[in-house]
């Protein structure tokens, strides 16, 4: 099935007819971060001309800090491209910000799209965590010269930092308040026999 126009007094043009994945995109960054999030265009397999887009952005204030790449292309019937939309948030401060990304295209009936842009901007990023009764593994990357006691008094709450040395095959635990200061970073610690 081809997709036509038909003209008033007779004849028929070819046309292309473009297609979106997500009609808007969500972001949350950490203040001075980047980040990047995919939307996919496309041109109708049953469109029987080639689709061109051309993508920028708009918002209330300087949009330098968004880019999508590619900006623009061509695609032919059934074919897709996904654009990359990178936020780069060293230039904004921590709030709320929206943008839209306009896209431009030679689809007759949809010649001028909007996909609203929301993003987020946090100064401190913030886990919570479900915990069971029983064991549960955590992890959470850390500097290399933390020691179980330094690890533990940035956690709140923290009642014990257990790892596992790969070297014996066995845990190895400090309970806070009871088990001495490991004197050595714990990736020393993990090391030793």
């Amino acid at each position: 099935m081809q997709r036509v126009l038909n003209w008033l007094g007779g004849g028929s043009m070819n046309t292309s007819d473009v297609t979106l994945d997500d009609m808007n995109l969500d972001f949350m960054i950490p203040q001075g971060a980047s980040t990047s999030g995919t939307v996919t265009i496309g041109n109708d397999v049953n469109a029987s001309a080639d689709l061109t887009f051309d993508i920028s952005f708009e918002s209330s204030r300087d949009v330098d800090w968004i880019s999508a790449a590619p900006s623009n292309g061509t695609l032919q019937p059934g074919e897709t491209a996904d654009i990359i939309i990178t936020i780069n948030g060293s230039g904004l401060t921590t709030n709320f910000t929206s943008a839209t990304m306009k896209i431009i295209t030679n689809d007759p009936d949809e010649s001028s799209l909007g996909i609203p842009l929301y993003i987020s901007t946090i100064n401190e990023l913030r886990l919570n965590f479900t915990l069971y009764t029983g064991w549960n593994l955590i992890t959470i990357p850390v500097e290399n010269n933390y020691t179980a006691s330094d690890l533990a008094a940035l956690i709140p709450e923290c009642d014990m930092i257990a790892w596992w040395d790969a070297s014996t095959g066995t845990y190895k635990t400090f309970i806070v308040g009871v088990s001495p200061r490991p004197a050595r970073p714990l990736t020393l610690i993990l090391q030793m026999a």
